[in-house]
């Protein structure tokens, strides 16, 4: 019995670009949602190549961007939050 196909399964992704990265490969290193990385994109935070429909980084780029982004605390770890003044 052969499965279908689900949105997104099976998708091409183009042939590698020698110097680029995958929008989701970009993703990955960045700890970030594909979309969030399109997003970043059209708002021109990440300079981008685009050949034809595909859309490819640069690994520097993307290097450097990662310097930029606060590391976020893992999962489980108690973060101090200031307390909330009372009102007077």
């Amino acid at each position: 019995m052969t499965r279908k196909k689900g949105r997104g399964q099976g998708r091409r992704r183009g042939p590698a670009v020698p110097g680029t990265i995958r929008v989701h490969e970009a993703a990955e290193r960045l700890g970030v949602h594909e979309n969030t990385v399109y997003a970043w994109i059209e708002t021109g935070r990440i300079p981008y190549v685009r050949l034809g429909r595909m859309v490819r980084l640069r690994p520097s780029v993307v290097d450097a961007l990662i310097e930029e982004i606060p590391a976020a605390p893992a999962r489980g770890v108690a973060v101090d939050v200031p307390a909330r003044k009372a009102d007077a």
